[in-house]
């Protein structure tokens, strides 16, 4: 089981934002906002990602790096994404807990761009802090 940060925003660098949040949740999925090839170093790495690896979806503070936040959590499947989000790469996810406020994990004191960078859509986390974490989080609730 490996753990990937995913983004929920769309259009993250422009003056509208779209939070796709509540839309990937309702609909047990998780997409890029880009069509596909577009970004083939993203879709290399969701491309590794298998059924039962656990997807987080963060924001992070653009300009002190030290300020990640977890929207929520779930588990992929194996199912086939829905017909409507076949012009984007994405996956199918169980979320199996959301976070209203996101839990802030700026207490962790950790530059969160340094060796991996956590503003892209999608990363691979090897932190272990950050995976106990995570964990914690599943387990345990808020």
């Amino acid at each position: 089981m490996k753990f990937y940060g995913v983004g929920v925003k769309l259009g993250a660098y422009t003056d509208n934002p779209i939070d796709i949040l509540q839309e990937c949740i309702d609909n047990n999925v998780w997409y890029m906002g880009f069509e596909k090839d577009v970004k083939p170093n993203y879709e290399s790495v969701i491309a590794d990602i298998q059924k039962g690896d656990v997807v987080f979806a963060k924001s992070l503070h653009q300009a002190t790096k030290n300020e990640m936040k977890i929207k929520a959590i779930g588990i992929v499947t194996d199912e086939p994404m829905p017909a409507s989000y076949s012009v984007n790469t994405g996956l199918s996810v169980l979320w199996i807990k959301s976070f209203s406020p996101p839990i802030n994990l700026a207490y962790m004191n950790i530059n969160f761009i340094e060796h991996i960078n956590r503003r892209n859509t999608v990363f691979l986390e090897t932190d272990e802090r950050i995976i106990e974490e995570i964990k914690r989080l599943i387990k345990m609730g808020v």
